[in-house]
C-alpha cells in the first residue's frame, strides 16, 4: 500500500495522466482509460488495506476501553494517533498513517496490563 501512495504522490501528478498520451499509449499498447481504471483500482485496495488495518487498532482499543482505569490515558492517546492516521490516509500519505499506526500500538501495548505476561509466557516456551 505504501509502494502505491508513495508513486504516485513522487510523481506530482496522476501516474495514468501522461504528458504525451500518443506515445504513452503505444508504448504500453493499452488505453488512457484502462491505465486510469487499473490505477484506480490499485490506490482503492491500497487505501483499504491501510483502512483495515485501522479498523483493527481501533478495535484493540475498544476491548481494552473500561477494563483498567489507569489505561484510559494510554487509550485516549491511541485514539488520538488513530485519528492522525484516519487523516494520513484520506491525504494518501501512507509514510504518516505508519507512523501514526506504530504509535497508536505502542500506547495499546502500554495500556494492556497483560503485554507483559503475554510476552514473557512465549519466551518461557521457546526455551
Amino acid at each position: 500500500a505504501r509502494c502505491v501512495f508513495d508513486m504516485v504522490s513522487s510523481l506530482g501528478r496522476n501516474p495514468w495522466e501522461p504528458t504525451r498520451v500518443k506515445a504513452f499509449e503505444r508504448a504500453t499498447s493499452s488505453s488512457i482509460s484502462s491505465h486510469s481504471e487499473s490505477w484506480q483500482n490499485l490506490l482503492s485496495l491500497a487505501k483499504e488495506g491501510m483502512n483495515l488495518q485501522i479498523n483493527q487498532l481501533q478495535d484493540s482499543i475498544s476491548r481494552l476501553r473500561g477494563k483498567e482505569v489507569e489505561s484510559d490515558e494510554f487509550l485516549d492517546k491511541a485514539h488520538d494517533a488513530i485519528t492522525r492516521a484516519r487523516e494520513a490516509l484520506s491525504e494518501k500519505n501512507a509514510f504518516a498513517v505508519e507512523r501514526a499506526l506504530s504509535r497508536a500500538s505502542s500506547w495499546i501495548i502500554q495500556a494492556n496490563q497483560f503485554t507483559e505476561i503475554e510476552n514473557s509466557d512465549l519466551f518461557i516456551e521457546s526455551d
